[in-house]
């Protein structure tokens, strides 16, 4: 039986958790940004120091990757995959900050847990044998921005729409990574509120995630 164990480093991407009661670091940051300009607001609380270091994989990234060991590693070492780089969650939050284009300031929670102060992997192996990211924090948190923003906070009348149809609406933000059917005509009918294939309101009631697609 020829198998690979690969150890991941922290994730993100499409259909992302933005949950603040149960997200990751970087997906609740995007969106306390996101929501603070909205709102207007004059600050984002964020917790802990900002101290600690954490490295991010693009999820595109880690499949490439993990396609790559299939085709080119067959030995019985575990092979870790990530960036090799990390950075402050401060760096994280002003980075996110900047890119989502919130004015305000940064509030910085100390009572709240840092928890462990560094989770770099040793990524050496995967290098040596000739692969690297190729997705840039930069460009795949301007990623994930963007496809945020293109669905968020709907007006009150489509979430209403949405909601007689069978929507979990529980999530408004990152509509278009959570949930909705996967085009732009059947979009606008959720919206509005008027019928949808059954099949697709049977999806919806079971919490079928889509993608939302321009």
């Amino acid at each position: 039986c020829d198998y690979i164990s690969a150890m991941p480093t922290n994730l993100y991407g499409p259909n992302d958790n933005y949950d603040l009661k149960n997200s990751h670091v970087m997906p609740a940051l995007i969106r306390k940004f996101h929501s603070a300009k909205q709102e207007g607001a004059a600050t984002v609380e964020v917790w802990g120091t900002g101290t600690p270091l954490r490295e991010f994989l693009h999820v595109d990234d880690l499949a490439d990757a993990c396609f790559f060991l299939l085709k080119n590693y067959h030995d019985e070492l575990f092979v870790n995959i990530g960036t090799g780089t990390d950075l402050t969650i401060k760096a994280l939050a002003e980075l996110i900050q900047e890119i989502v284009g919130f004015k305000g300031e940064l509030k910085w929670d100390r009572g709240k847990p840092d928890g462990t102060p560094r989770k770099l992997m040793d990524v050496s192996r995967l290098h040596n044998m000739g692969w690297k990211h190729q997705i840039a924090l930069r460009a795949g948190i301007t990623q994930k921005v963007r496809g945020m923003v293109a669905g968020a906070a709907p007006p009150a009348s489509m979430i209403e729409g949405m909601a007689k149809i069978g929507f979990d609406i529980t999530h408004v933000y990152g509509l278009t990574e959570v949930y909705g059917p996967a085009s732009v005509a059947v979009k606008r009918q959720a919206w509005a509120g008027e019928s949808l294939p059954e099949q697709t309101r049977l999806n919806a009631r079971q919490g079928v995630r889509y993608v939302l697609q321009e």
